[in-house]
């Protein structure tokens, strides 16, 4: 009995190779979050491949700290480390130990809906300038967002999900309706729900949720580490 509570208090996180994670650090006061991947796992050491891009790579040293997020299963897990030794195309950190936090994820079926501010832009079909928006919450069917001006019931939209470091995901949508924000504060804004459009992959889909669910977790150490405003304390 004893041996299984201690079991069962211990998040059962195993690193494996091609798995993506979310690496966040503090540089010049300002926290940063890069999607990188893990290239190989040892009993002291996980490597990770370099941040950022082939044309603008982030330099890291080692010692700087670090939070490692990522998904597995059916829960995202979480801890702090640092950086052992760092090259031109990958960096090594501490394997995780005792350390690690965890918590559950809800299942992504039509019934599932994540509150998460997601970047999007979007334009009637008919026009030529985009708009700028974040989401509210998401769903595997349609999006929520708050937005500036109200949507026309039935308006056929392009829409563009911004998700740092990757191609972002474009699809159709449509409008379907439109109400005031309660809490905007006195500020006239409006909540718009737009319904994804056939074009829009399952696989995307589960993606643009998955990576909410990161967003989640990022907002919860913002707030844990008194911060009000999460931007103007950290870059994507």
């Amino acid at each position: 009995m004893f041996l299984d509570w201690f079991k069962s208090k211990k998040p059962a996180l195993k690193l494996k190779a091609n798995q993506e994670v979310e690496v966040e650090f503090c540089s010049d006061n300002v926290f940063k979050n890069y999607f990188t991947k893990v290239l190989d796992v040892k009993s002291r050491n996980v490597v990770l491949k370099f941040l950022g891009t082939e044309h603008r790579p982030v330099k890291l040293e080692a010692g700087q700290h670090l939070t490692i997020t990522t998904l597995q299963d059916d829960k995202l897990y979480y801890f702090e480390t640092d950086v052992t030794d760092a090259g031109t195309r990958e960096f090594d950190i501490a394997a995780p130990k005792d350390n690690v936090g965890s918590e559950d994820v809800p299942k992504f079926d039509e019934n599932c809906s994540i509150e998460a501010p997601v970047s999007v832009e979007y334009r009637a079909i008919n026009l030529t300038y985009s708009q700028s928006a974040q989401t509210k919450s998401l769903s595997l069917n349609s999006l929520v967002l708050c937005c500036n001006i109200a949507i026309p019931e039935g308006t056929n939209l392009f829409v563009e999900i911004q998700i740092p470091g990757i191609t972002p995901y474009s699809f159709k949508g449509r409008a379907m309706r439109s109400k005031p924000d309660p809490d905007a504060g006195g500020k006239k804004k409006f909540l718009c729900e737009i319904e994804y459009a056939d074009d829009a992959a399952q696989e995307d889909r589960m993606s643009i949720m998955r990576y909410a669910l990161y967003l989640k977790r990022r907002e919860q150490r913002r707030r844990d580490r008194g911060e009000d405003d999460m931007s103007k304390k950290t870059t994507h």
